[in-house]
């Protein structure tokens, strides 16, 4: 309750008392503050996961990830994310080199962050979480065009030949005319 001094003037002194719900603002203005909090710490700390992820998932998949031990994966985390940036190798047995992959731009996490961008940007007026779908747009959509940057470029995949599925197909016959199979 606070109470605002008389306010004078030359005729007269008028007073007004003023009531104000000092501990209900406080309180909804705290709780507001300790969710705001843990949204900033997580979001930033999840993108670096995002970013992460994004550097080394071909590598993951390519090796006994799972299986390993936390110092062994921590190892591999390090050197698959500072050998695809830097190409210095920091563990030898881990093998990693400079990756820089235009194409890779276009991920998961790119598309989680275009997405949150235009849900803050065109939702209509009252719709929920917009302040957070744009804290989240500004973390992830730079964590995954970096994380695509330097990810992995795509293996080549040679095309299999299957001999049951062409078996219609004319093939060439010693004396130059064709016979189906």
């Amino acid at each position: 309750m606070v109470l605002i001094m008389p306010k004078k003037t030359k005729t007269r002194t008028k007073i007004k008392k003023v009531y104000v719900k000092v501990k209900q603002k406080t309180r909804s203005r705290r709780g507001m503050s300790t969710i705001n909090k843990f949204i900033s710490t997580v979001i930033p700390l999840s993108a670096v996961g995002a970013f992460v992820s994004q550097v080394i998932a071909k590598d993951i998949s390519k090796t006994n990830f799972q299986e390993a031990n936390t110092e062994a994966k921590l190892k591999f985390i390090t050197a698959k994310v500072v050998g695809n940036i830097t190409g210095i190798q920091i563990f030898p047995e881990y093998q990693a080199s400079r990756q820089f992959n235009l194409a890779g731009i276009i991920n998961k996490w790119t598309g989680i962050g275009i997405a949150s961008m235009l849900y803050s940007t065109f939702s209509p007026k009252g719709f929920p979480l917009k302040s957070i779908s744009r804290k989240i747009s500004k973390s992830y959509l730079p964590a995954g065009i970096l994380g695509g940057l330097f990810d992995d470029p795509p293996a080549l995949q040679q095309p299999r030949y299957n001999p049951s599925l062409n078996s219609n197909i004319p093939t060439p016959n010693l004396n130059g005319t064709s016979v189906y199979n």
